[in-house]
């Protein structure tokens, strides 16, 4: 065969063993020298090529040596030894992640090389093959795991860090993820891919491109400094029987019922990136497809495989590329505050120094806040400015104006006082930006406001559309009744509602009749309507009180009291003790609080509560976690989103974090000696 790297090696084919070639120069008159060495290959075996001799006798030239090698076969000339050695597989060169940007469990980018690759440079692929082991499971996000397979075989392309396919099958190929377009080997790394495990060293792995096989160790990932938080471990179950089964292709994967298997996983975040140059891509050629799998054990623990490719957002100058105008749980700046916000970006390769460059909320005045003198954009960054009217210089940029919630506008305008990049607003919603998304720069609204990275997610040219006007409020009940969803009068679109605490979506049913409600129950909504942002969910959360605590406690025939404050929580089946980490998710939890009588003097479970509270709960504390008597973190949270609100309990100031306090190992019954002491 001839040597796929040199083309000067004439050896004869035998076997089909792997061997890694390294080009040492030689030059002529010195001793064999590594001082180039280049990328590996994948070579023939030549059983009887073990060495390479240079008789002290040896004719050398200035041009190419005569080297004679101890081998069957013909000898060659040539300025560059192929010294072969048999280990296979070959060992490739990866470079460690060192860093993740994230929104939740979310990937907006990652730090490859000391580079921020952004989300819209990770180029995920399409699950081809897929072989598991007796170990394989799927890991799915806050208990929301699908029914089957179909989802988990998209858990590696879908940034998400706690989602993937889990313990393949030793080999290099039990999974196969295809790239269209294909992945072009660029200068750097080209392939990156995240693992999880619960400390380091991550799980190494094989890998297999453009026919070429290496291994990748544990000790090459570097640490994202994040970790997976809710996740639930799902095993491919057989028609419901208890003991896992092999997936051993992707059509079992997708028709495998999937079982939970363990609740609320907490694994560190790995990744590692590779350069197709190790798999003798030549520069400038592409591969369409990447196979993974296990060493000797299957224990690869994949959740994110991507390309690394060129910046999609390409513009002649910097633009404003988002703006958000209604801050309400979004990012905070140096102060703690949530001020309005516009992003900056430089879509052009080469670097540009905004001195002189300005933004404006006012046609008239086009120079309102100029950058600071020295402001330089690099190629492809996102710069934030908060619009808050502190005027700062930095390191934080703050303009001297603030956006408006109604209508408005707002520019960036070049030193000659020309607007370079302008938007004419209408009226915005909270938490919803407006921006350019793709390689089109196409402009609309934002569901996922991205501060700081590339945008991602629904755009649409309208805002939110309605929200769902529900019959009836949260709270406690004692008999089934019936719940009803509607528009608002004069508006237009599809509810679709979930009663199983997931995220209502496009292929959620779409509600028709109205919902039965017999026990504790949660009930999620939004509209759905052409050419708008899907609507703000709605929730419902709704505990049956039964009998026995409520007209007939203890066959007393009266309800539940006490002279306390009495606090029922339902967390609506999800066990929230079952997950006693420090890094535990909030739990969805519905709260009703009843306050003793100012008549009687003592809360009653007959009575109506005095507040309805959602939020979320966790197990809080450390080692008391273990403790019989748990304590809770309880977080109180908008109607609308899982996020703080703020409220007065029982006379205390108001809050959104609150702790549920037991300590039970206090026999003292002083409960805190520094708050009584």
């Amino acid at each position: 065969m001839i040597c796929p790297r040199c083309a000067e090696c004439n050896l004869a084919e035998e076997g089909n063993t792997l061997y890694q070639i390294d080009m040492l120069r030689i030059s002529a008159g010195r001793p064999v020298q590594a001082t180039e060495r280049r990328a590996s290959s994948r070579v023939d075996q030549h059983p009887s090529l073990r060495s390479f001799h240079f008789p002290a006798d040896t004719e050398r030239s200035a041009d190419k040596p005569t080297i004679t090698p101890l081998m069957r076969g013909t000898p060659f000339l040539s300025s560059a030894l192929c010294l072969l050695g048999m280990v296979p597989p070959l060992t490739a060169a990866p470079v460690a992640v060192t860093g993740m940007q994230r929104s939740g469990n979310q990937i907006l980018g990652l730090t490859v090389n000391g580079a921020n690759i952004s989300r819209d440079r990770l180029q995920t692929g399409t699950l081809s093959s897929f072989t598991g082991a007796t170990a394989s499971v799927v890991v799915a996000v806050d208990g929301t795991g699908p029914a089957t397979g179909t989802q988990a075989e998209g858990y590696l392309s879908d940034y998400f860090f706690d989602t993937g396919l889990i313990n393949p099958a030793v080999g290099e190929a039990s999974i196969t993820l295809d790239f269209s377009p294909a992945l072009v080997n660029r200068p750097g790394p080209d392939v990156v891919l995240l693992e999880i495990q619960t400390s380091a060293p991550a799980d190494g792995f094989q890998v297999r491109i453009n026919g070429v096989t290496r291994q990748v160790a544990g000790s090459a990932y570097g640490s994202t400094g994040y970790s997976t938080s809710g996740a639930d471990v799902l095993d491919t179950r057989n028609s419901g029987n208890s003991a896992a089964i092999v997936a051993a292709s992707l059509a079992q994967l997708r028709a495998a019922p999937l079982a939970v298997s363990s609740s609320d996983i907490s694994q560190q975040v790995f990744g590692v990136a590779l350069d197709l140059s190790d798999f003798g891509v030549a520069e400038g050629s592409a591969v369409s497809s990447v196979q993974l799998g296990s060493n000797t054990v299957a224990n690869f623990d994949p959740v994110f495989v991507a390309g690394i490719v060129p910046a999609q957002e390409i513009t002649s100058g910097p633009i404003i590329s988002e703006f958000l105008t209604d801050n309400g749980e979004g990012i905070e700046d140096e102060d703690g505050n949530k001020p309005d916000w516009i992003e900056i970006y430089n879509g052009t390769d080469t670097p540009l120094d905004l001195t002189g460059w300005a933004l404006t909320n006012a046609t008239g005045t086009p120079k309102r806040w100029q950058f600071p003198s020295g402001t330089v954009l690099q190629p492809y960054e996102y710069r934030l400015v908060f619009a808050s009217s502190k005027n700062r210089a930095g390191p934080v940029l703050h303009t001297n104006f603030n956006l408006g919630k109604g209508s408005g506008y707002v520019a960036l305008v070049r030193p000659d006082g020309s607007a370079a990049s302008s938007h004419t607003y209408t009226a915005q919603s909270e938490d919803v930006s407006y921006g350019v998304m793709g390689a089109a720069l196409t402009q609309g609204f934002l569901a996922t406001p991205t501060p700081g990275f590339p945008n991602y997610g629904v755009q649409s040219p309208n805002g939110p559309a309605a929200d769902v006007v529900f019959s009836a409020a949260s709270g406690v009940f004692d008999a089934t009744f019936k719940l009803t969803l509607s528009l608002p009068s004069g508006l237009s679109g599809t509810i679709r509602y979930t009663t199983d605490l997931s995220e209502p979506l496009e292929t959620s049913p779409a509600y028709t009749t109205p919902v039965t409600v017999t026990n504790s129950m949660t009930v999620r909504a939004r509209v759905f309507r052409a050419d708008y942002l899907p609507g703000f969910i709605g929730n419902r959360h709704f505990i049956r009180m039964g009998d026995n605590v409520k007209t007939n406690y203890r066959a007393t025939g009266q309800p539940f009291q006490s002279n306390l404050p009495v606090l029922v929580l339902d967390s609506f089946g999800v066990n929230v003790d079952s997950n006693t980490s420090q890094s535990a998710p909030y739990r969805t939890t519905l709260a009703a609080l009843y306050e003793p009588s100012q008549t009687t003097g003592k809360s009653s479970l007959g009575a109506a509560p005095n507040m309805v509270l959602r939020g979320g709960t966790h197990v809080r504390g450390q080692s008391s976690a273990g403790f019989p008597q748990r304590q809770y973190a309880w977080e109180l949270w908008r109607e609308q989103i899982d996020e703080d609100e703020k409220v007065s309990l029982l006379g205390m100031p108001e809050g959104a974090d609150w702790v549920l306090h037991a300590p039970w190992n206090d026999k003292s019954l002083m409960r805190n000696a520094l708050a009584y002491g």
